[in-house]
């Protein structure tokens, strides 16, 4: 079984990205309700929803590059066979 290109990337990318989503509606749905400081290691794991989308971002742009490839190589003379 062959995985495509970037196929892991974008699918750790969307872990990453809601378990930062998660930090994030933990540090900020609090908020209003109380003026008391959130913990400093809550505020930095809010920063894995960049992180997470860059990495889908990542993944996409190589599963993407893989794809337009792959075409280039079918439309090659002789169908890409060597």
């Amino acid at each position: 079984m062959r995985r495509e290109p970037g196929a892991v990337l974008i699918r750790a990318g969307a872990v990453v990205f809601l378990l930062g989503f998660v930090a994030i509606c933990l540090d900020v749905l609090p908020h209003p309700l109380s003026r008391q400081e959130r913990p400093l290691p809550l505020n930095l794991l809010a920063f894995l929803t960049s992180l997470g989308l860059g990495m889908a971002l990542w993944g996409l742009w190589r599963a993407i590059r893989a794809g337009m490839a792959a075409a280039i190589r079918a439309d090659a003379p002789g169908g890409g066979q060597r």
